[in-house]
């Protein structure tokens, strides 16, 4: 009987982990799923734009209108085990007739993220103090782009496309500026933590589970030390009350 409580205890904890993790990434990959997830990040109702992938992230671009001022920006995806999305880092700002630019930097290589209007060009060209880089965009009226660079967005200094009617150049001051607080946050904190929560998880159900040992049921023993009460000993079970005397 001991056995078997301590198998369904194991299980039971695996569940437990299985359920936590699967709590975590949980959005699909779908408008309605990436909609209902960002909204709630930003307590505000968004509209998803586009998404592009960079190596292991996928990164998600929105805007929302809030107190009659529109913001745009974007949010990270990474795919958990079960083929599902957990919400991690984002940026947004609000929006204006300009491109917006930010660094992203959780792959090995530096890479820049472009959004906003699109000036209805094939490309701009990016004037740092880094250097002077060209960038392939859409020709859409909405862009979302993701190129690997060597600029930062502090070292950005503007950008300037060819029109019929000549070159436009675009000026633009850059600071830094905040990331979402996602501290205490739906799906917020490092995939770490995730797995270490699971894993927790099974480690405490498998030391719940040696207290009930073939020879004695350490729970029991111990009720009956708080309770100072004395066990009814059968001819099966002395053994189980053995340490009381």
């Amino acid at each position: 009987m001991k056995l078997i409580l301590r198998i369904l205890i194991i299980i039971c904890s695996m569940i437990l982990a299985v359920l936590l993790y699967t709590h975590f990434f949980s959005l699909e990959l779908t408008n309605e799923s990436l909609v209902s997830g960002i909204s709630k990040r930003v307590d505000s109702d968004v509209v998803v734009n586009d998404y592009v992938e960079v190596e292991k992230y996928i990164l998600v671009n929105f805007y929302f209108e809030e107190e009659n001022t529109s913001y745009e920006g974007y949010i990270t995806l990474l795919k958990g085990l079960n083929g599902k999305y957990r919400l991690g880092d984002g940026y947004f700002e609000p929006s204006t007739e300009n491109l917006i630019f930010n660094d992203f930097e959780f792959t090995e290589s530096h890479h820049l993220i472009v959004f906003g209007s699109s000036p209805l060009t094939d490309g701009i060209f990016i004037k740092s103090k880094v250097s002077d880089e060209y960038m392939p965009i859409s020709t859409s009226n909405h862009t979302f782009e993701v190129f690997e660079s060597d600029s930062f967005v502090a070292s950005i200094e503007g950008y300037s496309y060819e029109t019929d009617e000549g070159i436009v150049e675009i000026k633009l001051d850059n600071e830094i500026k905040p990331i979402i607080d996602h501290s205490g946050e739906l799906y917020s904190g490092p995939e770490k933590i995730v797995w270490l929560s699971s894993v927790l998880i099974v480690i405490i159900g498998f030391v719940i589970s040696f207290l009930f040992t073939p020879e004695r049921n350490r729970l029991e023993t111990l009720y009956y030390k708080i309770t100072k009460q004395q066990p009814e000993i059968t001819d099966g079970d002395c053994t189980d009350h053995m340490m009381l005397h």
